[in-house]
């Protein structure tokens, strides 16, 4: 006995549809934590690296796996540093997120 394993054509562009938004959101994701850690690296300008580094926390919120991130990891190296006490605080409330979500999946 065989089977027919033929694919409704409507749900075969239904789920090729599904695959290419989902690519295209993986990609746009992509690209705005990467303008995050490019801005965030500004020299000039304190409120905007404030600002990415915010923004790197909510892309952090979205993908906690974002954490390990070398770029992102190399971003909190500068800013703990920071001449910006804000920028500062900023990265290290993003190092107590990782250490806390890091003994959270220890335990």
């Amino acid at each position: 006995m065989t089977r027919d394993l033929t694919i409704n054509p409507d749900y075969a562009k239904y789920l090729m549809l599904k695959v290419h938004c989902e690519l295209e959101m993986s990609d746009l994701f992509a690209a705005i934590k990467d303008t995050l850690i490019w801005i965030s690296c500004c020299p000039k300008a304190a409120t905007l690296r404030a600002k990415a580094l915010k923004g790197i926390k909510q892309v952090i919120k979205v993908k906690p796996e974002n954490l390990m991130d070398e770029k992102i990891q190399q971003v909190l190296q500068l800013r703990v540093n920071d001449k910006s006490s804000v920028n500062r605080e900023n990265a290290l409330d993003l190092i107590a997120q990782f250490i806390t979500s890091s003994s959270k999946k220890e335990l």
